[in-house]
């Protein structure tokens, strides 16, 4: 056995030993990008307080609405706003408890980010347009004040614009964001970084969101990788400094390509990313279709697979859901669970996902960083022997 084999060997054992993770070490060089698994952190809805706090504290508020005369609503309606005003101080909407740069530090390497156009021309990592919260939130009040006389029913409309007027304290330009993942890799001179989103931008947006990453410097980092090559090896991407691989849905034109060649390393989601169904209502449903996925533009040899493992709760019967649950989370996030999908996602694909992307990582991390550990560990342990990097 190769000596650095063995000390990747010994070193995975004495962490699993000591309860700490293989993920806050490197994978190894001879590795190929795509026979690595990662922990991807899903932040859709950017990080901070999760929204069913909100609701929760919403739910108790109105349970005695029907017992209150209208003087009693108007004090209920004062409380509530001295409760909104603690939370607004945190996002009310996440997917995450922990920074960006607190989920690097805790091992995670791969993020899903939410990308959007703000006011003009601006991408933003930002949540999801405002009149969506808007009309759900809305739609959950006339849901659960039916009946309920007027004067609440006017307060808790007021509430839910004052939530969502604070519904995303983090909101920052792109190039903020990714001056921050710049300052990531430069940091930690091994480190590789992935970054998925589903990008929502005007067209005339297209051209500050490649300056985006001009401007943060990111460009210097990104890996262009070619049709129908295999993926290089890790130890390349860190020779050559090519440490930051990116999957957006957005098309960007020749005309801007052209212009600036490295944003061919903005690689397009359907190009190479073969993913399951990412809306999943309930538990059981996560468990039951997590194998399933969707079409893919390249051969599935070259595919990267990504496995959705997060649960979008309705917030009532007839209204979606906007954001994850952390008590849902922590059980999608054990082992149990992760061993079950996993295995049903290989069976019906032949491939172990690439990528395990989870709401609130935190819940439950020691059995998410352990089986993500066990699948690498088991990959390096039977791939073939590479020659040396050049």
């Amino acid at each position: 056995m190769p000596m650095k084999k063995l000390c990747y060997g010994i070193s995975v054992v004495a962490m699993l030993m000591a309860n700490r993770s293989v993920m806050s070490i490197h994978l190894p060089d001879e590795l190929r990008y795509n026979e690595t698994t990662w922990l991807v952190t899903h932040n859709a809805t950017s990080f901070g307080t999760n929204l069913w706090d909100i609701k929760d504290m919403l739910d108790r508020l109105i349970d005695p609405v029907y017992f209150i005369p209208i003087y009693g609503q108007i004090e209920l309606g004062k409380k509530l706003t001295r409760m909104l005003e603690q939370v607004t101080r945190f996002n009310l909407s996440a997917d995450q408890h922990h920074s960006l740069e607190q989920q690097y530090a805790n091992g995670i390497h791969a993020f899903k980010i939410p990308i959007h156009t703000y006011g003009d021309t601006t991408p933003m990592i930002m949540h999801t347009q405002s009149y969506n919260e808007r009309d759900i939130l809305l739609r959950w009040i006339e849901h659960n004040v039916t009946g309920k006389t007027l004067p609440f029913r006017k307060i808790l409309e007021d509430k839910a614009t004052f939530i969502l007027q604070h519904i995303d304290r983090t909101r920052i330009p792109l190039h903020q964001f990714l001056t921050r993942v710049v300052q990531l890799l430069e940091q930690d001179p091994e480190a590789i970084i992935t970054l998925f989103s589903d990008v929502h931008i005007a067209p005339e947006a297209q051209r500050n969101f490649i300056r985006a990453f001009y401007e943060s410097g990111a460009y210097n980092y990104l890996h262009i990788q070619a049709e129908n090559q295999p993926w290089p090896l890790l130890g390349t991407l860190r020779k050559t400094n090519k440490r930051l691989i990116t999957f957006f849905d957005e098309k960007f034109s020749e005309e801007l390509l052209a212009e600036f060649p490295w944003a061919r390393g903005l690689h397009g989601t359907n190009r190479f990313i073969a993913a399951n169904h990412w809306t999943f209502e309930s538990l059981e449903k996560l468990i039951s279709d997590s194998g399933s996925i969707g079409s893919v533009g390249v051969d599935r040899a070259m595919a990267l697979y990504l496995m959705y493992h997060f649960v979008t709760p309705r917030i009532a019967p007839n209204i979606p859901g906007i954001s994850g649950s952390a008590p849902i989370a922590r059980v999608a996030n054990s082992y149990p669970v992760l061993n079950v999908t996993i295995d049903k996602f290989r069976n019906k694909n032949g491939k172990t996902p690439n990528f395990i992307a989870v709401d609130f990582y935190d819940e439950n991390y020691p059995d998410l960083r352990n089986i993500v550990d066990q699948i690498n560990f088991a990959t390096f342990s039977s791939i073939r022997a590479y020659p040396k990097i050049k």
